[in-house]
């Protein structure tokens, strides 16, 4: 039996037997946050766990919080927390999986269990249900994406047309007037004079 704390309301006999008797198991489970600013990190995370453990068929066994520290590149910030976890089966495993996605997983008991077809199949599905989630969020994203790219893009057109009209002819002063870098306007121009909205006499761009 894996060494454990005594959790409110659960002896060590009691945990035990929940083990050996009635099939709960014992996982370590390190959840991990990333993002900013850092009080948000240590506040979220402590909530997310508190959220795990308001479930009755979870209880926490043990709970610890690494000190949040600045991500490699600076820029975030990355919490984690080490938590065991006496989980009443194989389904409320999945469930936590799919719901709360710990950075990774170690079964401590039991050693050794056997599996039934339904518990293969149960996870499964879950897996299944979590990916056609994740798909149809990244469809609705790359949709969103592609929405914000064309107004984007042509409100960028716009503002060089504009800046063509109020006198604006050269590229350095066509990026001025709007604030992009030349090298960036560059596929724009191109755009737009195949498209015949811009000429190019010269060096200079005038409204075709």
């Amino acid at each position: 039996m894996a060494k454990v704390k005594k959790v409110k309301g659960l002896s060590q006999d009691e945990i035990k037997k929940k083990v050996k008797k009635e099939g709960w198991l014992i996982v370590k489970m390190i959840f991990e946050m990333v993002g900013k600013p850092k009080e948000h990190i240590e506040k979220t995370l402590k909530a997310y766990m508190t959220n795990i453990k308001t479930d009755e068929r979870v209880h926490c066994l043990s709970e610890e919080y690494a000190p949040v520290e600045k991500t490699d590149d600076g820029d975030f910030f990355t919490g984690f927390c080490d938590a065991d976890l006496l989980v009443q089966n194989l389904e409320t495993l999945n469930w936590l999986m799919v719901n709360f996605m710990p950075a990774s997983i170690e079964i401590l008991e039991p050693a050794e269990f056997k599996l039934e077809a339904r518990h293969i199949q149960n996870w499964l599905n879950d897996m299944v249900a979590k990916l056609h989630e994740i798909s149809g969020n990244v469809r609705q994203g790359n949709n969103t994406i592609q929405f914000l790219t064309k107004n984007m893009n042509a409100l960028i057109q716009n503002m060089i047309l504009m800046a063509v009209s109020g006198g604006a002819s050269t590229t350095a002063e066509i990026s001025k007037k709007v604030g992009i870098p030349e090298e960036q306007l560059k596929p724009f121009f191109e755009h737009m004079i195949k498209n015949g909205q811009l000429a190019l006499n010269g060096k200079k761009y005038e409204k075709a």
